[in-house]
């Protein structure tokens, strides 16, 4: 039969080895995870960068568009371009130049948005390597103090239930 210390020692360190194992994995799949979302933040980011900037040289093309109307417009009127005509040109560019503005800052709120998820997920990241980091000395000790705490248990019920070498009286 086998020694109840040394069963009761293995099974400790081989289920702390477990649990070490399984924790790492657990780990690297969540850092997996965050990495994976982090790098569609920065692509969504990108796209979101080009869509401004598309969206910003289309709105300048149509200011300058109906800017060049108006003028040609007032041309063909007969206005000459001074006082209530220019008024209008400046009013037009004014009115463009706030819109763009307008624009910018929404795209702004979004970027920054965009920057607060990435170092939320990077600090995330960070914590999750720590973590890593921990595991296989936790899970060492862990199977160490399990082992040998496994193993003084299974000794001592091993000698309780040892039978008893004192000698029996009988009785007469």
């Amino acid at each position: 039969m086998a020694n109840p210390a040394v069963v009761m020692a293995v099974t400790s360190v081989v289920s702390a080895v477990a649990q070490g194992i399984s924790a790492e994995g657990q780990a690297k799949s969540d850092q997996l995870a965050l990495e994976n979302e982090k790098e569609q933040l920065l692509k969504q980011r990108g796209f979101l960068d080009e869509a401004r900037d598309e969206e910003l040289d289309l709105f300048r093309r149509e200011t300058e568009e109906l800017l060049g109307l108006q003028e040609v417009g007032f041309a063909k009127a007969g206005i000459a371009m001074e006082g209530s005509a220019i008024r209008v040109l400046r009013e037009t560019a004014r009115d463009a130049k706030e819109e763009e503005d307008k624009i910018m800052r929404q795209y702004d709120r979004y970027r920054s948005i965009s920057e607060i998820k990435e170092r939320s997920y990077s600090n995330q990241i960070a914590g999750v390597r720590y973590q890593r980091g921990l595991i296989t000395p936790t899970s060492i000790l862990g199977a160490v103090s399990g082992g040998a705490r496994g193993f003084y248990t299974g000794r001592s019920l091993s000698r309780s239930k040892a039978p008893s070498k004192a000698p029996s009286k009988t009785i007469r």
